[in-house]
């Protein structure tokens, strides 16, 4: 019996989990952010090696199989975890190979579109040919991800302020969030202090809560028409004619990013098919992992893979 690990890395989270080889899903676990953009290069490699370990705690003695990374970890992960698990096989690649693994099978043509901390959106063609637009980090891009909503979030809260909008709601949360007491005291803390990433990418959470006013829905209507933007640019790259649209990420689970990113590729689209990926990229992971060795994920495979779904809610 060969075992399978697999890995998605984000700047939030990390989650791994250990399946046998006909994918019976035997444990998982969660770990803290593993996105070397977020947290440097050595916490990154602590944290996938820490992931992986955990789970591999439940193996048999003298267990093989193959151990696949989707998203974080560091040039230096693959040799740490090689040492750690001697024989087996050890693939490196991207949250975004992991993602199109577990909504689009091979041979489908689609865009698929992840929003969490950071997004990105990636095509493929009927050929297998992939296109990746954004999913450049916080400074160059990532527009509609958690991080961009905070940013928009707080310059929300300055312009209310200056009396130019109105969401007192969301300039108390965001005051409480930064334990600020003015608006100087705010300006001092966000431009002095090391204000972390994933700090800004939690006030998408605040935004939500205050949906009810209008800024906040803008902010999130956006949000929507900002990942709408980088899908159609994806599909248009590829020349996709009839493609399918998948998204996934906590940024999804609003219902206004959602219908915003759906009214927006309906307009080129309008017989699109667009709803939730399917599976959680975790599961790609395990679908990359068999695909390296040549073998096919049947759909009666795939079904069973969605277990894994419930630990990402």
């Amino acid at each position: 019996m060969r075992f399978i690990i697999g890995v998605d890395g984000g700047g939030t989270k990390t989650l791994s989990a250990l399946w046998d080889e006909e994918g019976n899903l035997l444990c998982w676990a969660k770990e803290g952010p593993s996105n070397p953009l977020f947290i440097g290069w050595e916490e990154a490699k602590k944290t996938i090696v820490e992931a992986i370990t955990n789970v591999a705690k439940k193996l048999p003695p003298h267990s093989q199989g193959s151990i696949i990374t989707g998203g974080g970890g560091t040039p230096n992960t693959r040799r740490e975890l090689e040492k750690l698990f001697s024989g087996w096989k050890i693939y490196e690649t991207g949250d975004v190979e992991t993602a199109l693994s577990a909504s689009l099978p091979k041979g489908k043509e689609g865009v698929v579109v992840r929003a969490g901390t950071g997004c990105f959106a990636v095509a493929q063609d009927s050929q297998g040919n992939k296109r990746i637009i954004d999913g450049l980090g916080p400074l160059l891009g990532d527009e509609g991800s958690a991080t961009d909503i905070g940013l928009m979030a707080l310059r929300a809260v300055g312009k209310h302020f200056l009396g130019k909008v109105n969401c007192p709601q969301l300039a108390k949360k965001v005051m409480e969030h930064f334990s600020a007491h003015s608006l100087s005291e705010l300006i001092h803390h966000l431009h002095t202090e090391n204000v972390k990433r994933h700090q800004i990418s939690a006030l998408s959470q605040l935004v939500w809560e205050c949906r009810e006013e209008k800024v906040c829905r803008e902010i999130l209507y956006e949000a929507g028409r900002r990942l709408a933007s980088s899908a159609l640019r994806a599909a248009e790259v590829l020349g996709l004619n009839t493609p399918s649209f998948f998204v996934g990420g906590g940024v999804f689970r609003s219902r206004e990013v959602f219908f915003s990113f759906k009214r927006r590729i309906k307009r080129i689209y309008p017989y699109a098919p667009i709803d939730y990926s399917p599976l959680e990229p975790l599961a790609g992971a395990f679908i990359l992992a068999k695909e390296v060795e040549g073998e096919e994920v049947p759909p009666e495979m795939r079904e069973k893979l969605k277990v894994i779904n419930e630990i990402y809610k």
